[in-house]
């Protein structure tokens, strides 16, 4: 028998990370460590890692007028009973 079709929604999880320098890697990496430890909190599943998606690094300026780099990832994985992620249209 199918699960109920609110088991089987699927939704965006989303995570942003500022540095103070231009490092792809480590931000990748605790981005991704980020977005398993939320998906696995949430819905004790996985995320589907096919769907991930990163952007950055963008530059932004803080108040005191230092740049830092900003990164941004999303993963689909399933939907749990809080309120943590963004529904995916």
């Amino acid at each position: 028998m199918p699960a109920p079709a609110a088991e089987r929604a699927e939704v965006t999880y989303l995570a942003t990370v500022q540095l103070p320098y231009r490092d792809v890697r480590s931000a990748a990496l605790g981005l991704r460590a980020e977005l398993r430890h939320r998906v696995r909190s949430i819905t004790g599943g996985d995320a589907d890692w096919d769907s991930l998606v990163l952007r950055g690094p963008a530059p932004v300026t803080d108040g005191r007028g230092r740049q830092w780099w900003e990164y941004t990832a999303s993963v689909r994985g399933p939907s749990g009973d809080k309120v943590s992620a963004v529904p995916h249209a």
